[in-house]
């Protein structure tokens, strides 16, 4: 499957293709889901006065397919180059880069580089698991349920 493809699809169509994309990414090396890269030492975190701060370190060649946003964040990419592909297309973004990300936001990434990335949330929650299920949904059908029902398919309610 060409991921580059994928880019600019529309959400339920890049949420569905991106599952297909998870179960070939098991099968190869150096590729992990943001739940794999969360539990490993590659993160930092950072709080302070409702503000928290996810420090990734991606090492080269690293393919992530991240969890979709729930609310929107500022990223920060302070180190490296990768490419982003996600429903507004595909990019490459070199360091020093600012960029922002709307709730929503679902994407594959590929660390060209050794990458240093910061993506900066508005929470009270200092718990990482917490953070996990309060800012993400695992699936595209989690998020919109979240945002139809004011919860989604784990019980977590808006921020």
């Amino acid at each position: 499957m060409n991921i580059v493809k994928l880019g600019g699809l529309p959400a339920p169509q890049f949420a569905a293709q991106l599952e297909k994309v998870k179960v070939a990414m098991k099968q190869m090396e150096g590729c992990v889901d943001a739940t794999e890269l969360l539990q490993t030492t590659n993160v930092t975190h950072h709080f302070e006065e409702g503000v928290y701060g996810r420090e990734l370190l991606l090492p080269k060649g690293t393919i992530v397919v991240s969890r979709v946003h729930k609310t929107g964040s500022i990223n920060v990419i302070s180190k490296g180059v990768v490419e982003i592909v996600d429903t507004n297309g595909w990019r490459e973004v070199r360091a020093p880069a600012t960029f922002t990300s709307p709730k929503g936001t679902h994407r594959i990434v590929i660390a060209l580089e050794e990458t240093v990335w910061t993506g900066v949330h508005h929470s009270t929650e200092t718990d990482e698991q917490g953070l996990f299920v309060s800012l993400t949904s695992e699936t595209y059908e989690d998020f919109l349920d979240y945002l139809e029902y004011g919860e989604d398919r784990c019980g977590q309610q808006p921020l």
